[in-house]
């Protein structure tokens, strides 16, 4: 029976893992919709920092500085990294994450200034896998 259960066992935790970098990846997208959807119509919206308390943000602060008040708010939010809990949301700034669990969000300060939102579900993180085991959404921001 036991020959059984644990590779049943691993293969729930191993979905489970997935399903929830997955929502982690969901609601960093949908949370930034609406923050900048609220920031087209007020003039500040309060976010988290880093260390999870409550700070008011000037919707007219230049682009440049929203990448970071956004990876604060996340990493200040009750996000975990779904392969290591005890690690909160490692979330980085770089082009690709490359281990299970991270996220990375950065913005360019291009035409339509869109935020890039990266997530690795399993491990290899790959966009072309089937399924795909990095997610990427893009989130543009047209004041």
């Amino acid at each position: 029976m036991a020959g059984v259960g644990i590779p049943m066992y691993n293969g729930y935790l191993t979905s489970a893992k997935i399903n929830c970098s997955k929502e982690n990846h969901k609601t960093m997208v949908n949370f930034t919709n609406q923050v900048l959807l609220r920031c087209g119509m007020e003039s500040s919206i309060v976010l988290k920092d880093r260390n999870g308390s409550a700070v008011t943000r000037s919707c007219s602060q230049p682009f440049s500085q929203w990448d970071g008040y956004m990876r604060d708010h996340f990493v200040g939010s009750d996000f975990n990294n779904c392969y290591n809990p005890s690690q909160g949301l490692p979330i980085g700034k770089s082009r690709t994450p490359n281990q299970p669990g991270l996220s990375h969000y950065w913005a360019d300060n291009i035409s339509n200034n869109p935020f890039y939102i990266q997530t690795c579900t399993a491990s290899p993180c790959s966009s072309s896998s089937n399924p795909p085991t990095l997610l990427k959404d893009i989130v543009y921001w047209v004041p």
